[in-house]
C-alpha cells in the first residue's frame, strides 16, 4: 500500500469513530430529554409515557444503560403523579418495557429501592412517632404495591 492509500485508510478511520460518537451523543441527549419530561407536569408525563408505549423512543446498541433510566423515570412518575390518566399512560409504558425478563427484574429493583427509602424515611424521620411516618408514607408504598400488583412483579 502506498502512503495516499494508507492516508485514505486513516480518513476513513476517523470519520466512522466522528460517526459513532455523534450517533452516541444524540441517542443519550434523546434518551435525557425522556427522563427530563417523565419528571415534569402530568401531561409531559403521559405524552412521554404515551411515546414510549407506542415504541416512538429512540432505541440504540447503547439503549440498555438509558432503558434503566426511563424505568427508573416511570416508576418515579407512577409513584408521584396524581392524575389517574397520566398514571394508566405509565403503567401502559412500564407494560410495554416489562416484556423481557431484565426489564421485569429492574423495575422489581427500582421499586424495591423505592419502597426501602420509603421505608428508611419512615423510620428515622419518624423514630419518635413511628404511626404518624406510617401515616404519612402510607400512599406512597401502596402506589408502589398496586404497580407490582398491575405489573404481576
Amino acid at each position: 500500500m502506498q502512503a495516499k492509500d494508507w492516508i485514505a485508510l486513516a480518513a476513513l478511520g476517523v470519520s466512522l469513530i466522528s460517526l459513532t460518537v455523534t450517533l452516541y451523543e444524540r441517542v443519550r441527549s434523546e434518551h435525557s430529554s425522556i427522563v427530563k419530561a417523565l419528571q415534569g407536569d402530568k401531561e409531559n408525563i403521559a405524552f412521554t409515557a404515551l411515546k414510549i408505549s407506542n415504541k416512538q423512543w429512540p432505541g440504540s446498541p447503547f439503549a440498555d444503560r438509558y432503558t434503566d433510566d426511563v424505568i427508573a423515570a416511570l416508576c418515579l412518575a407512577w409513584i408521584m403523579e396524581g392524575s389517574d390518566r397520566a398514571r394508566a399512560l405509565v403503567l401502559t409504558a412500564l407494560k410495554e418495557l416489562s416484556v423481557t425478563a431484565r426489564n421485569q427484574r429492574k423495575i422489581s429493583d427500582i421499586m424495591q429501592g423505592i419502597e426501602n427509602q420509603f421505608i428508611g424515611y419512615m423510620t428515622s424521620a419518624y423514630a419518635d412517632d413511628p404511626k404518624e411516618g406510617e401515616e404519612k408514607m402510607k400512599r406512597g408504598l401502596r402506589k408502589a404495591q398496586q404497580l407490582r400488583k398491575a405489573l404481576n412483579i
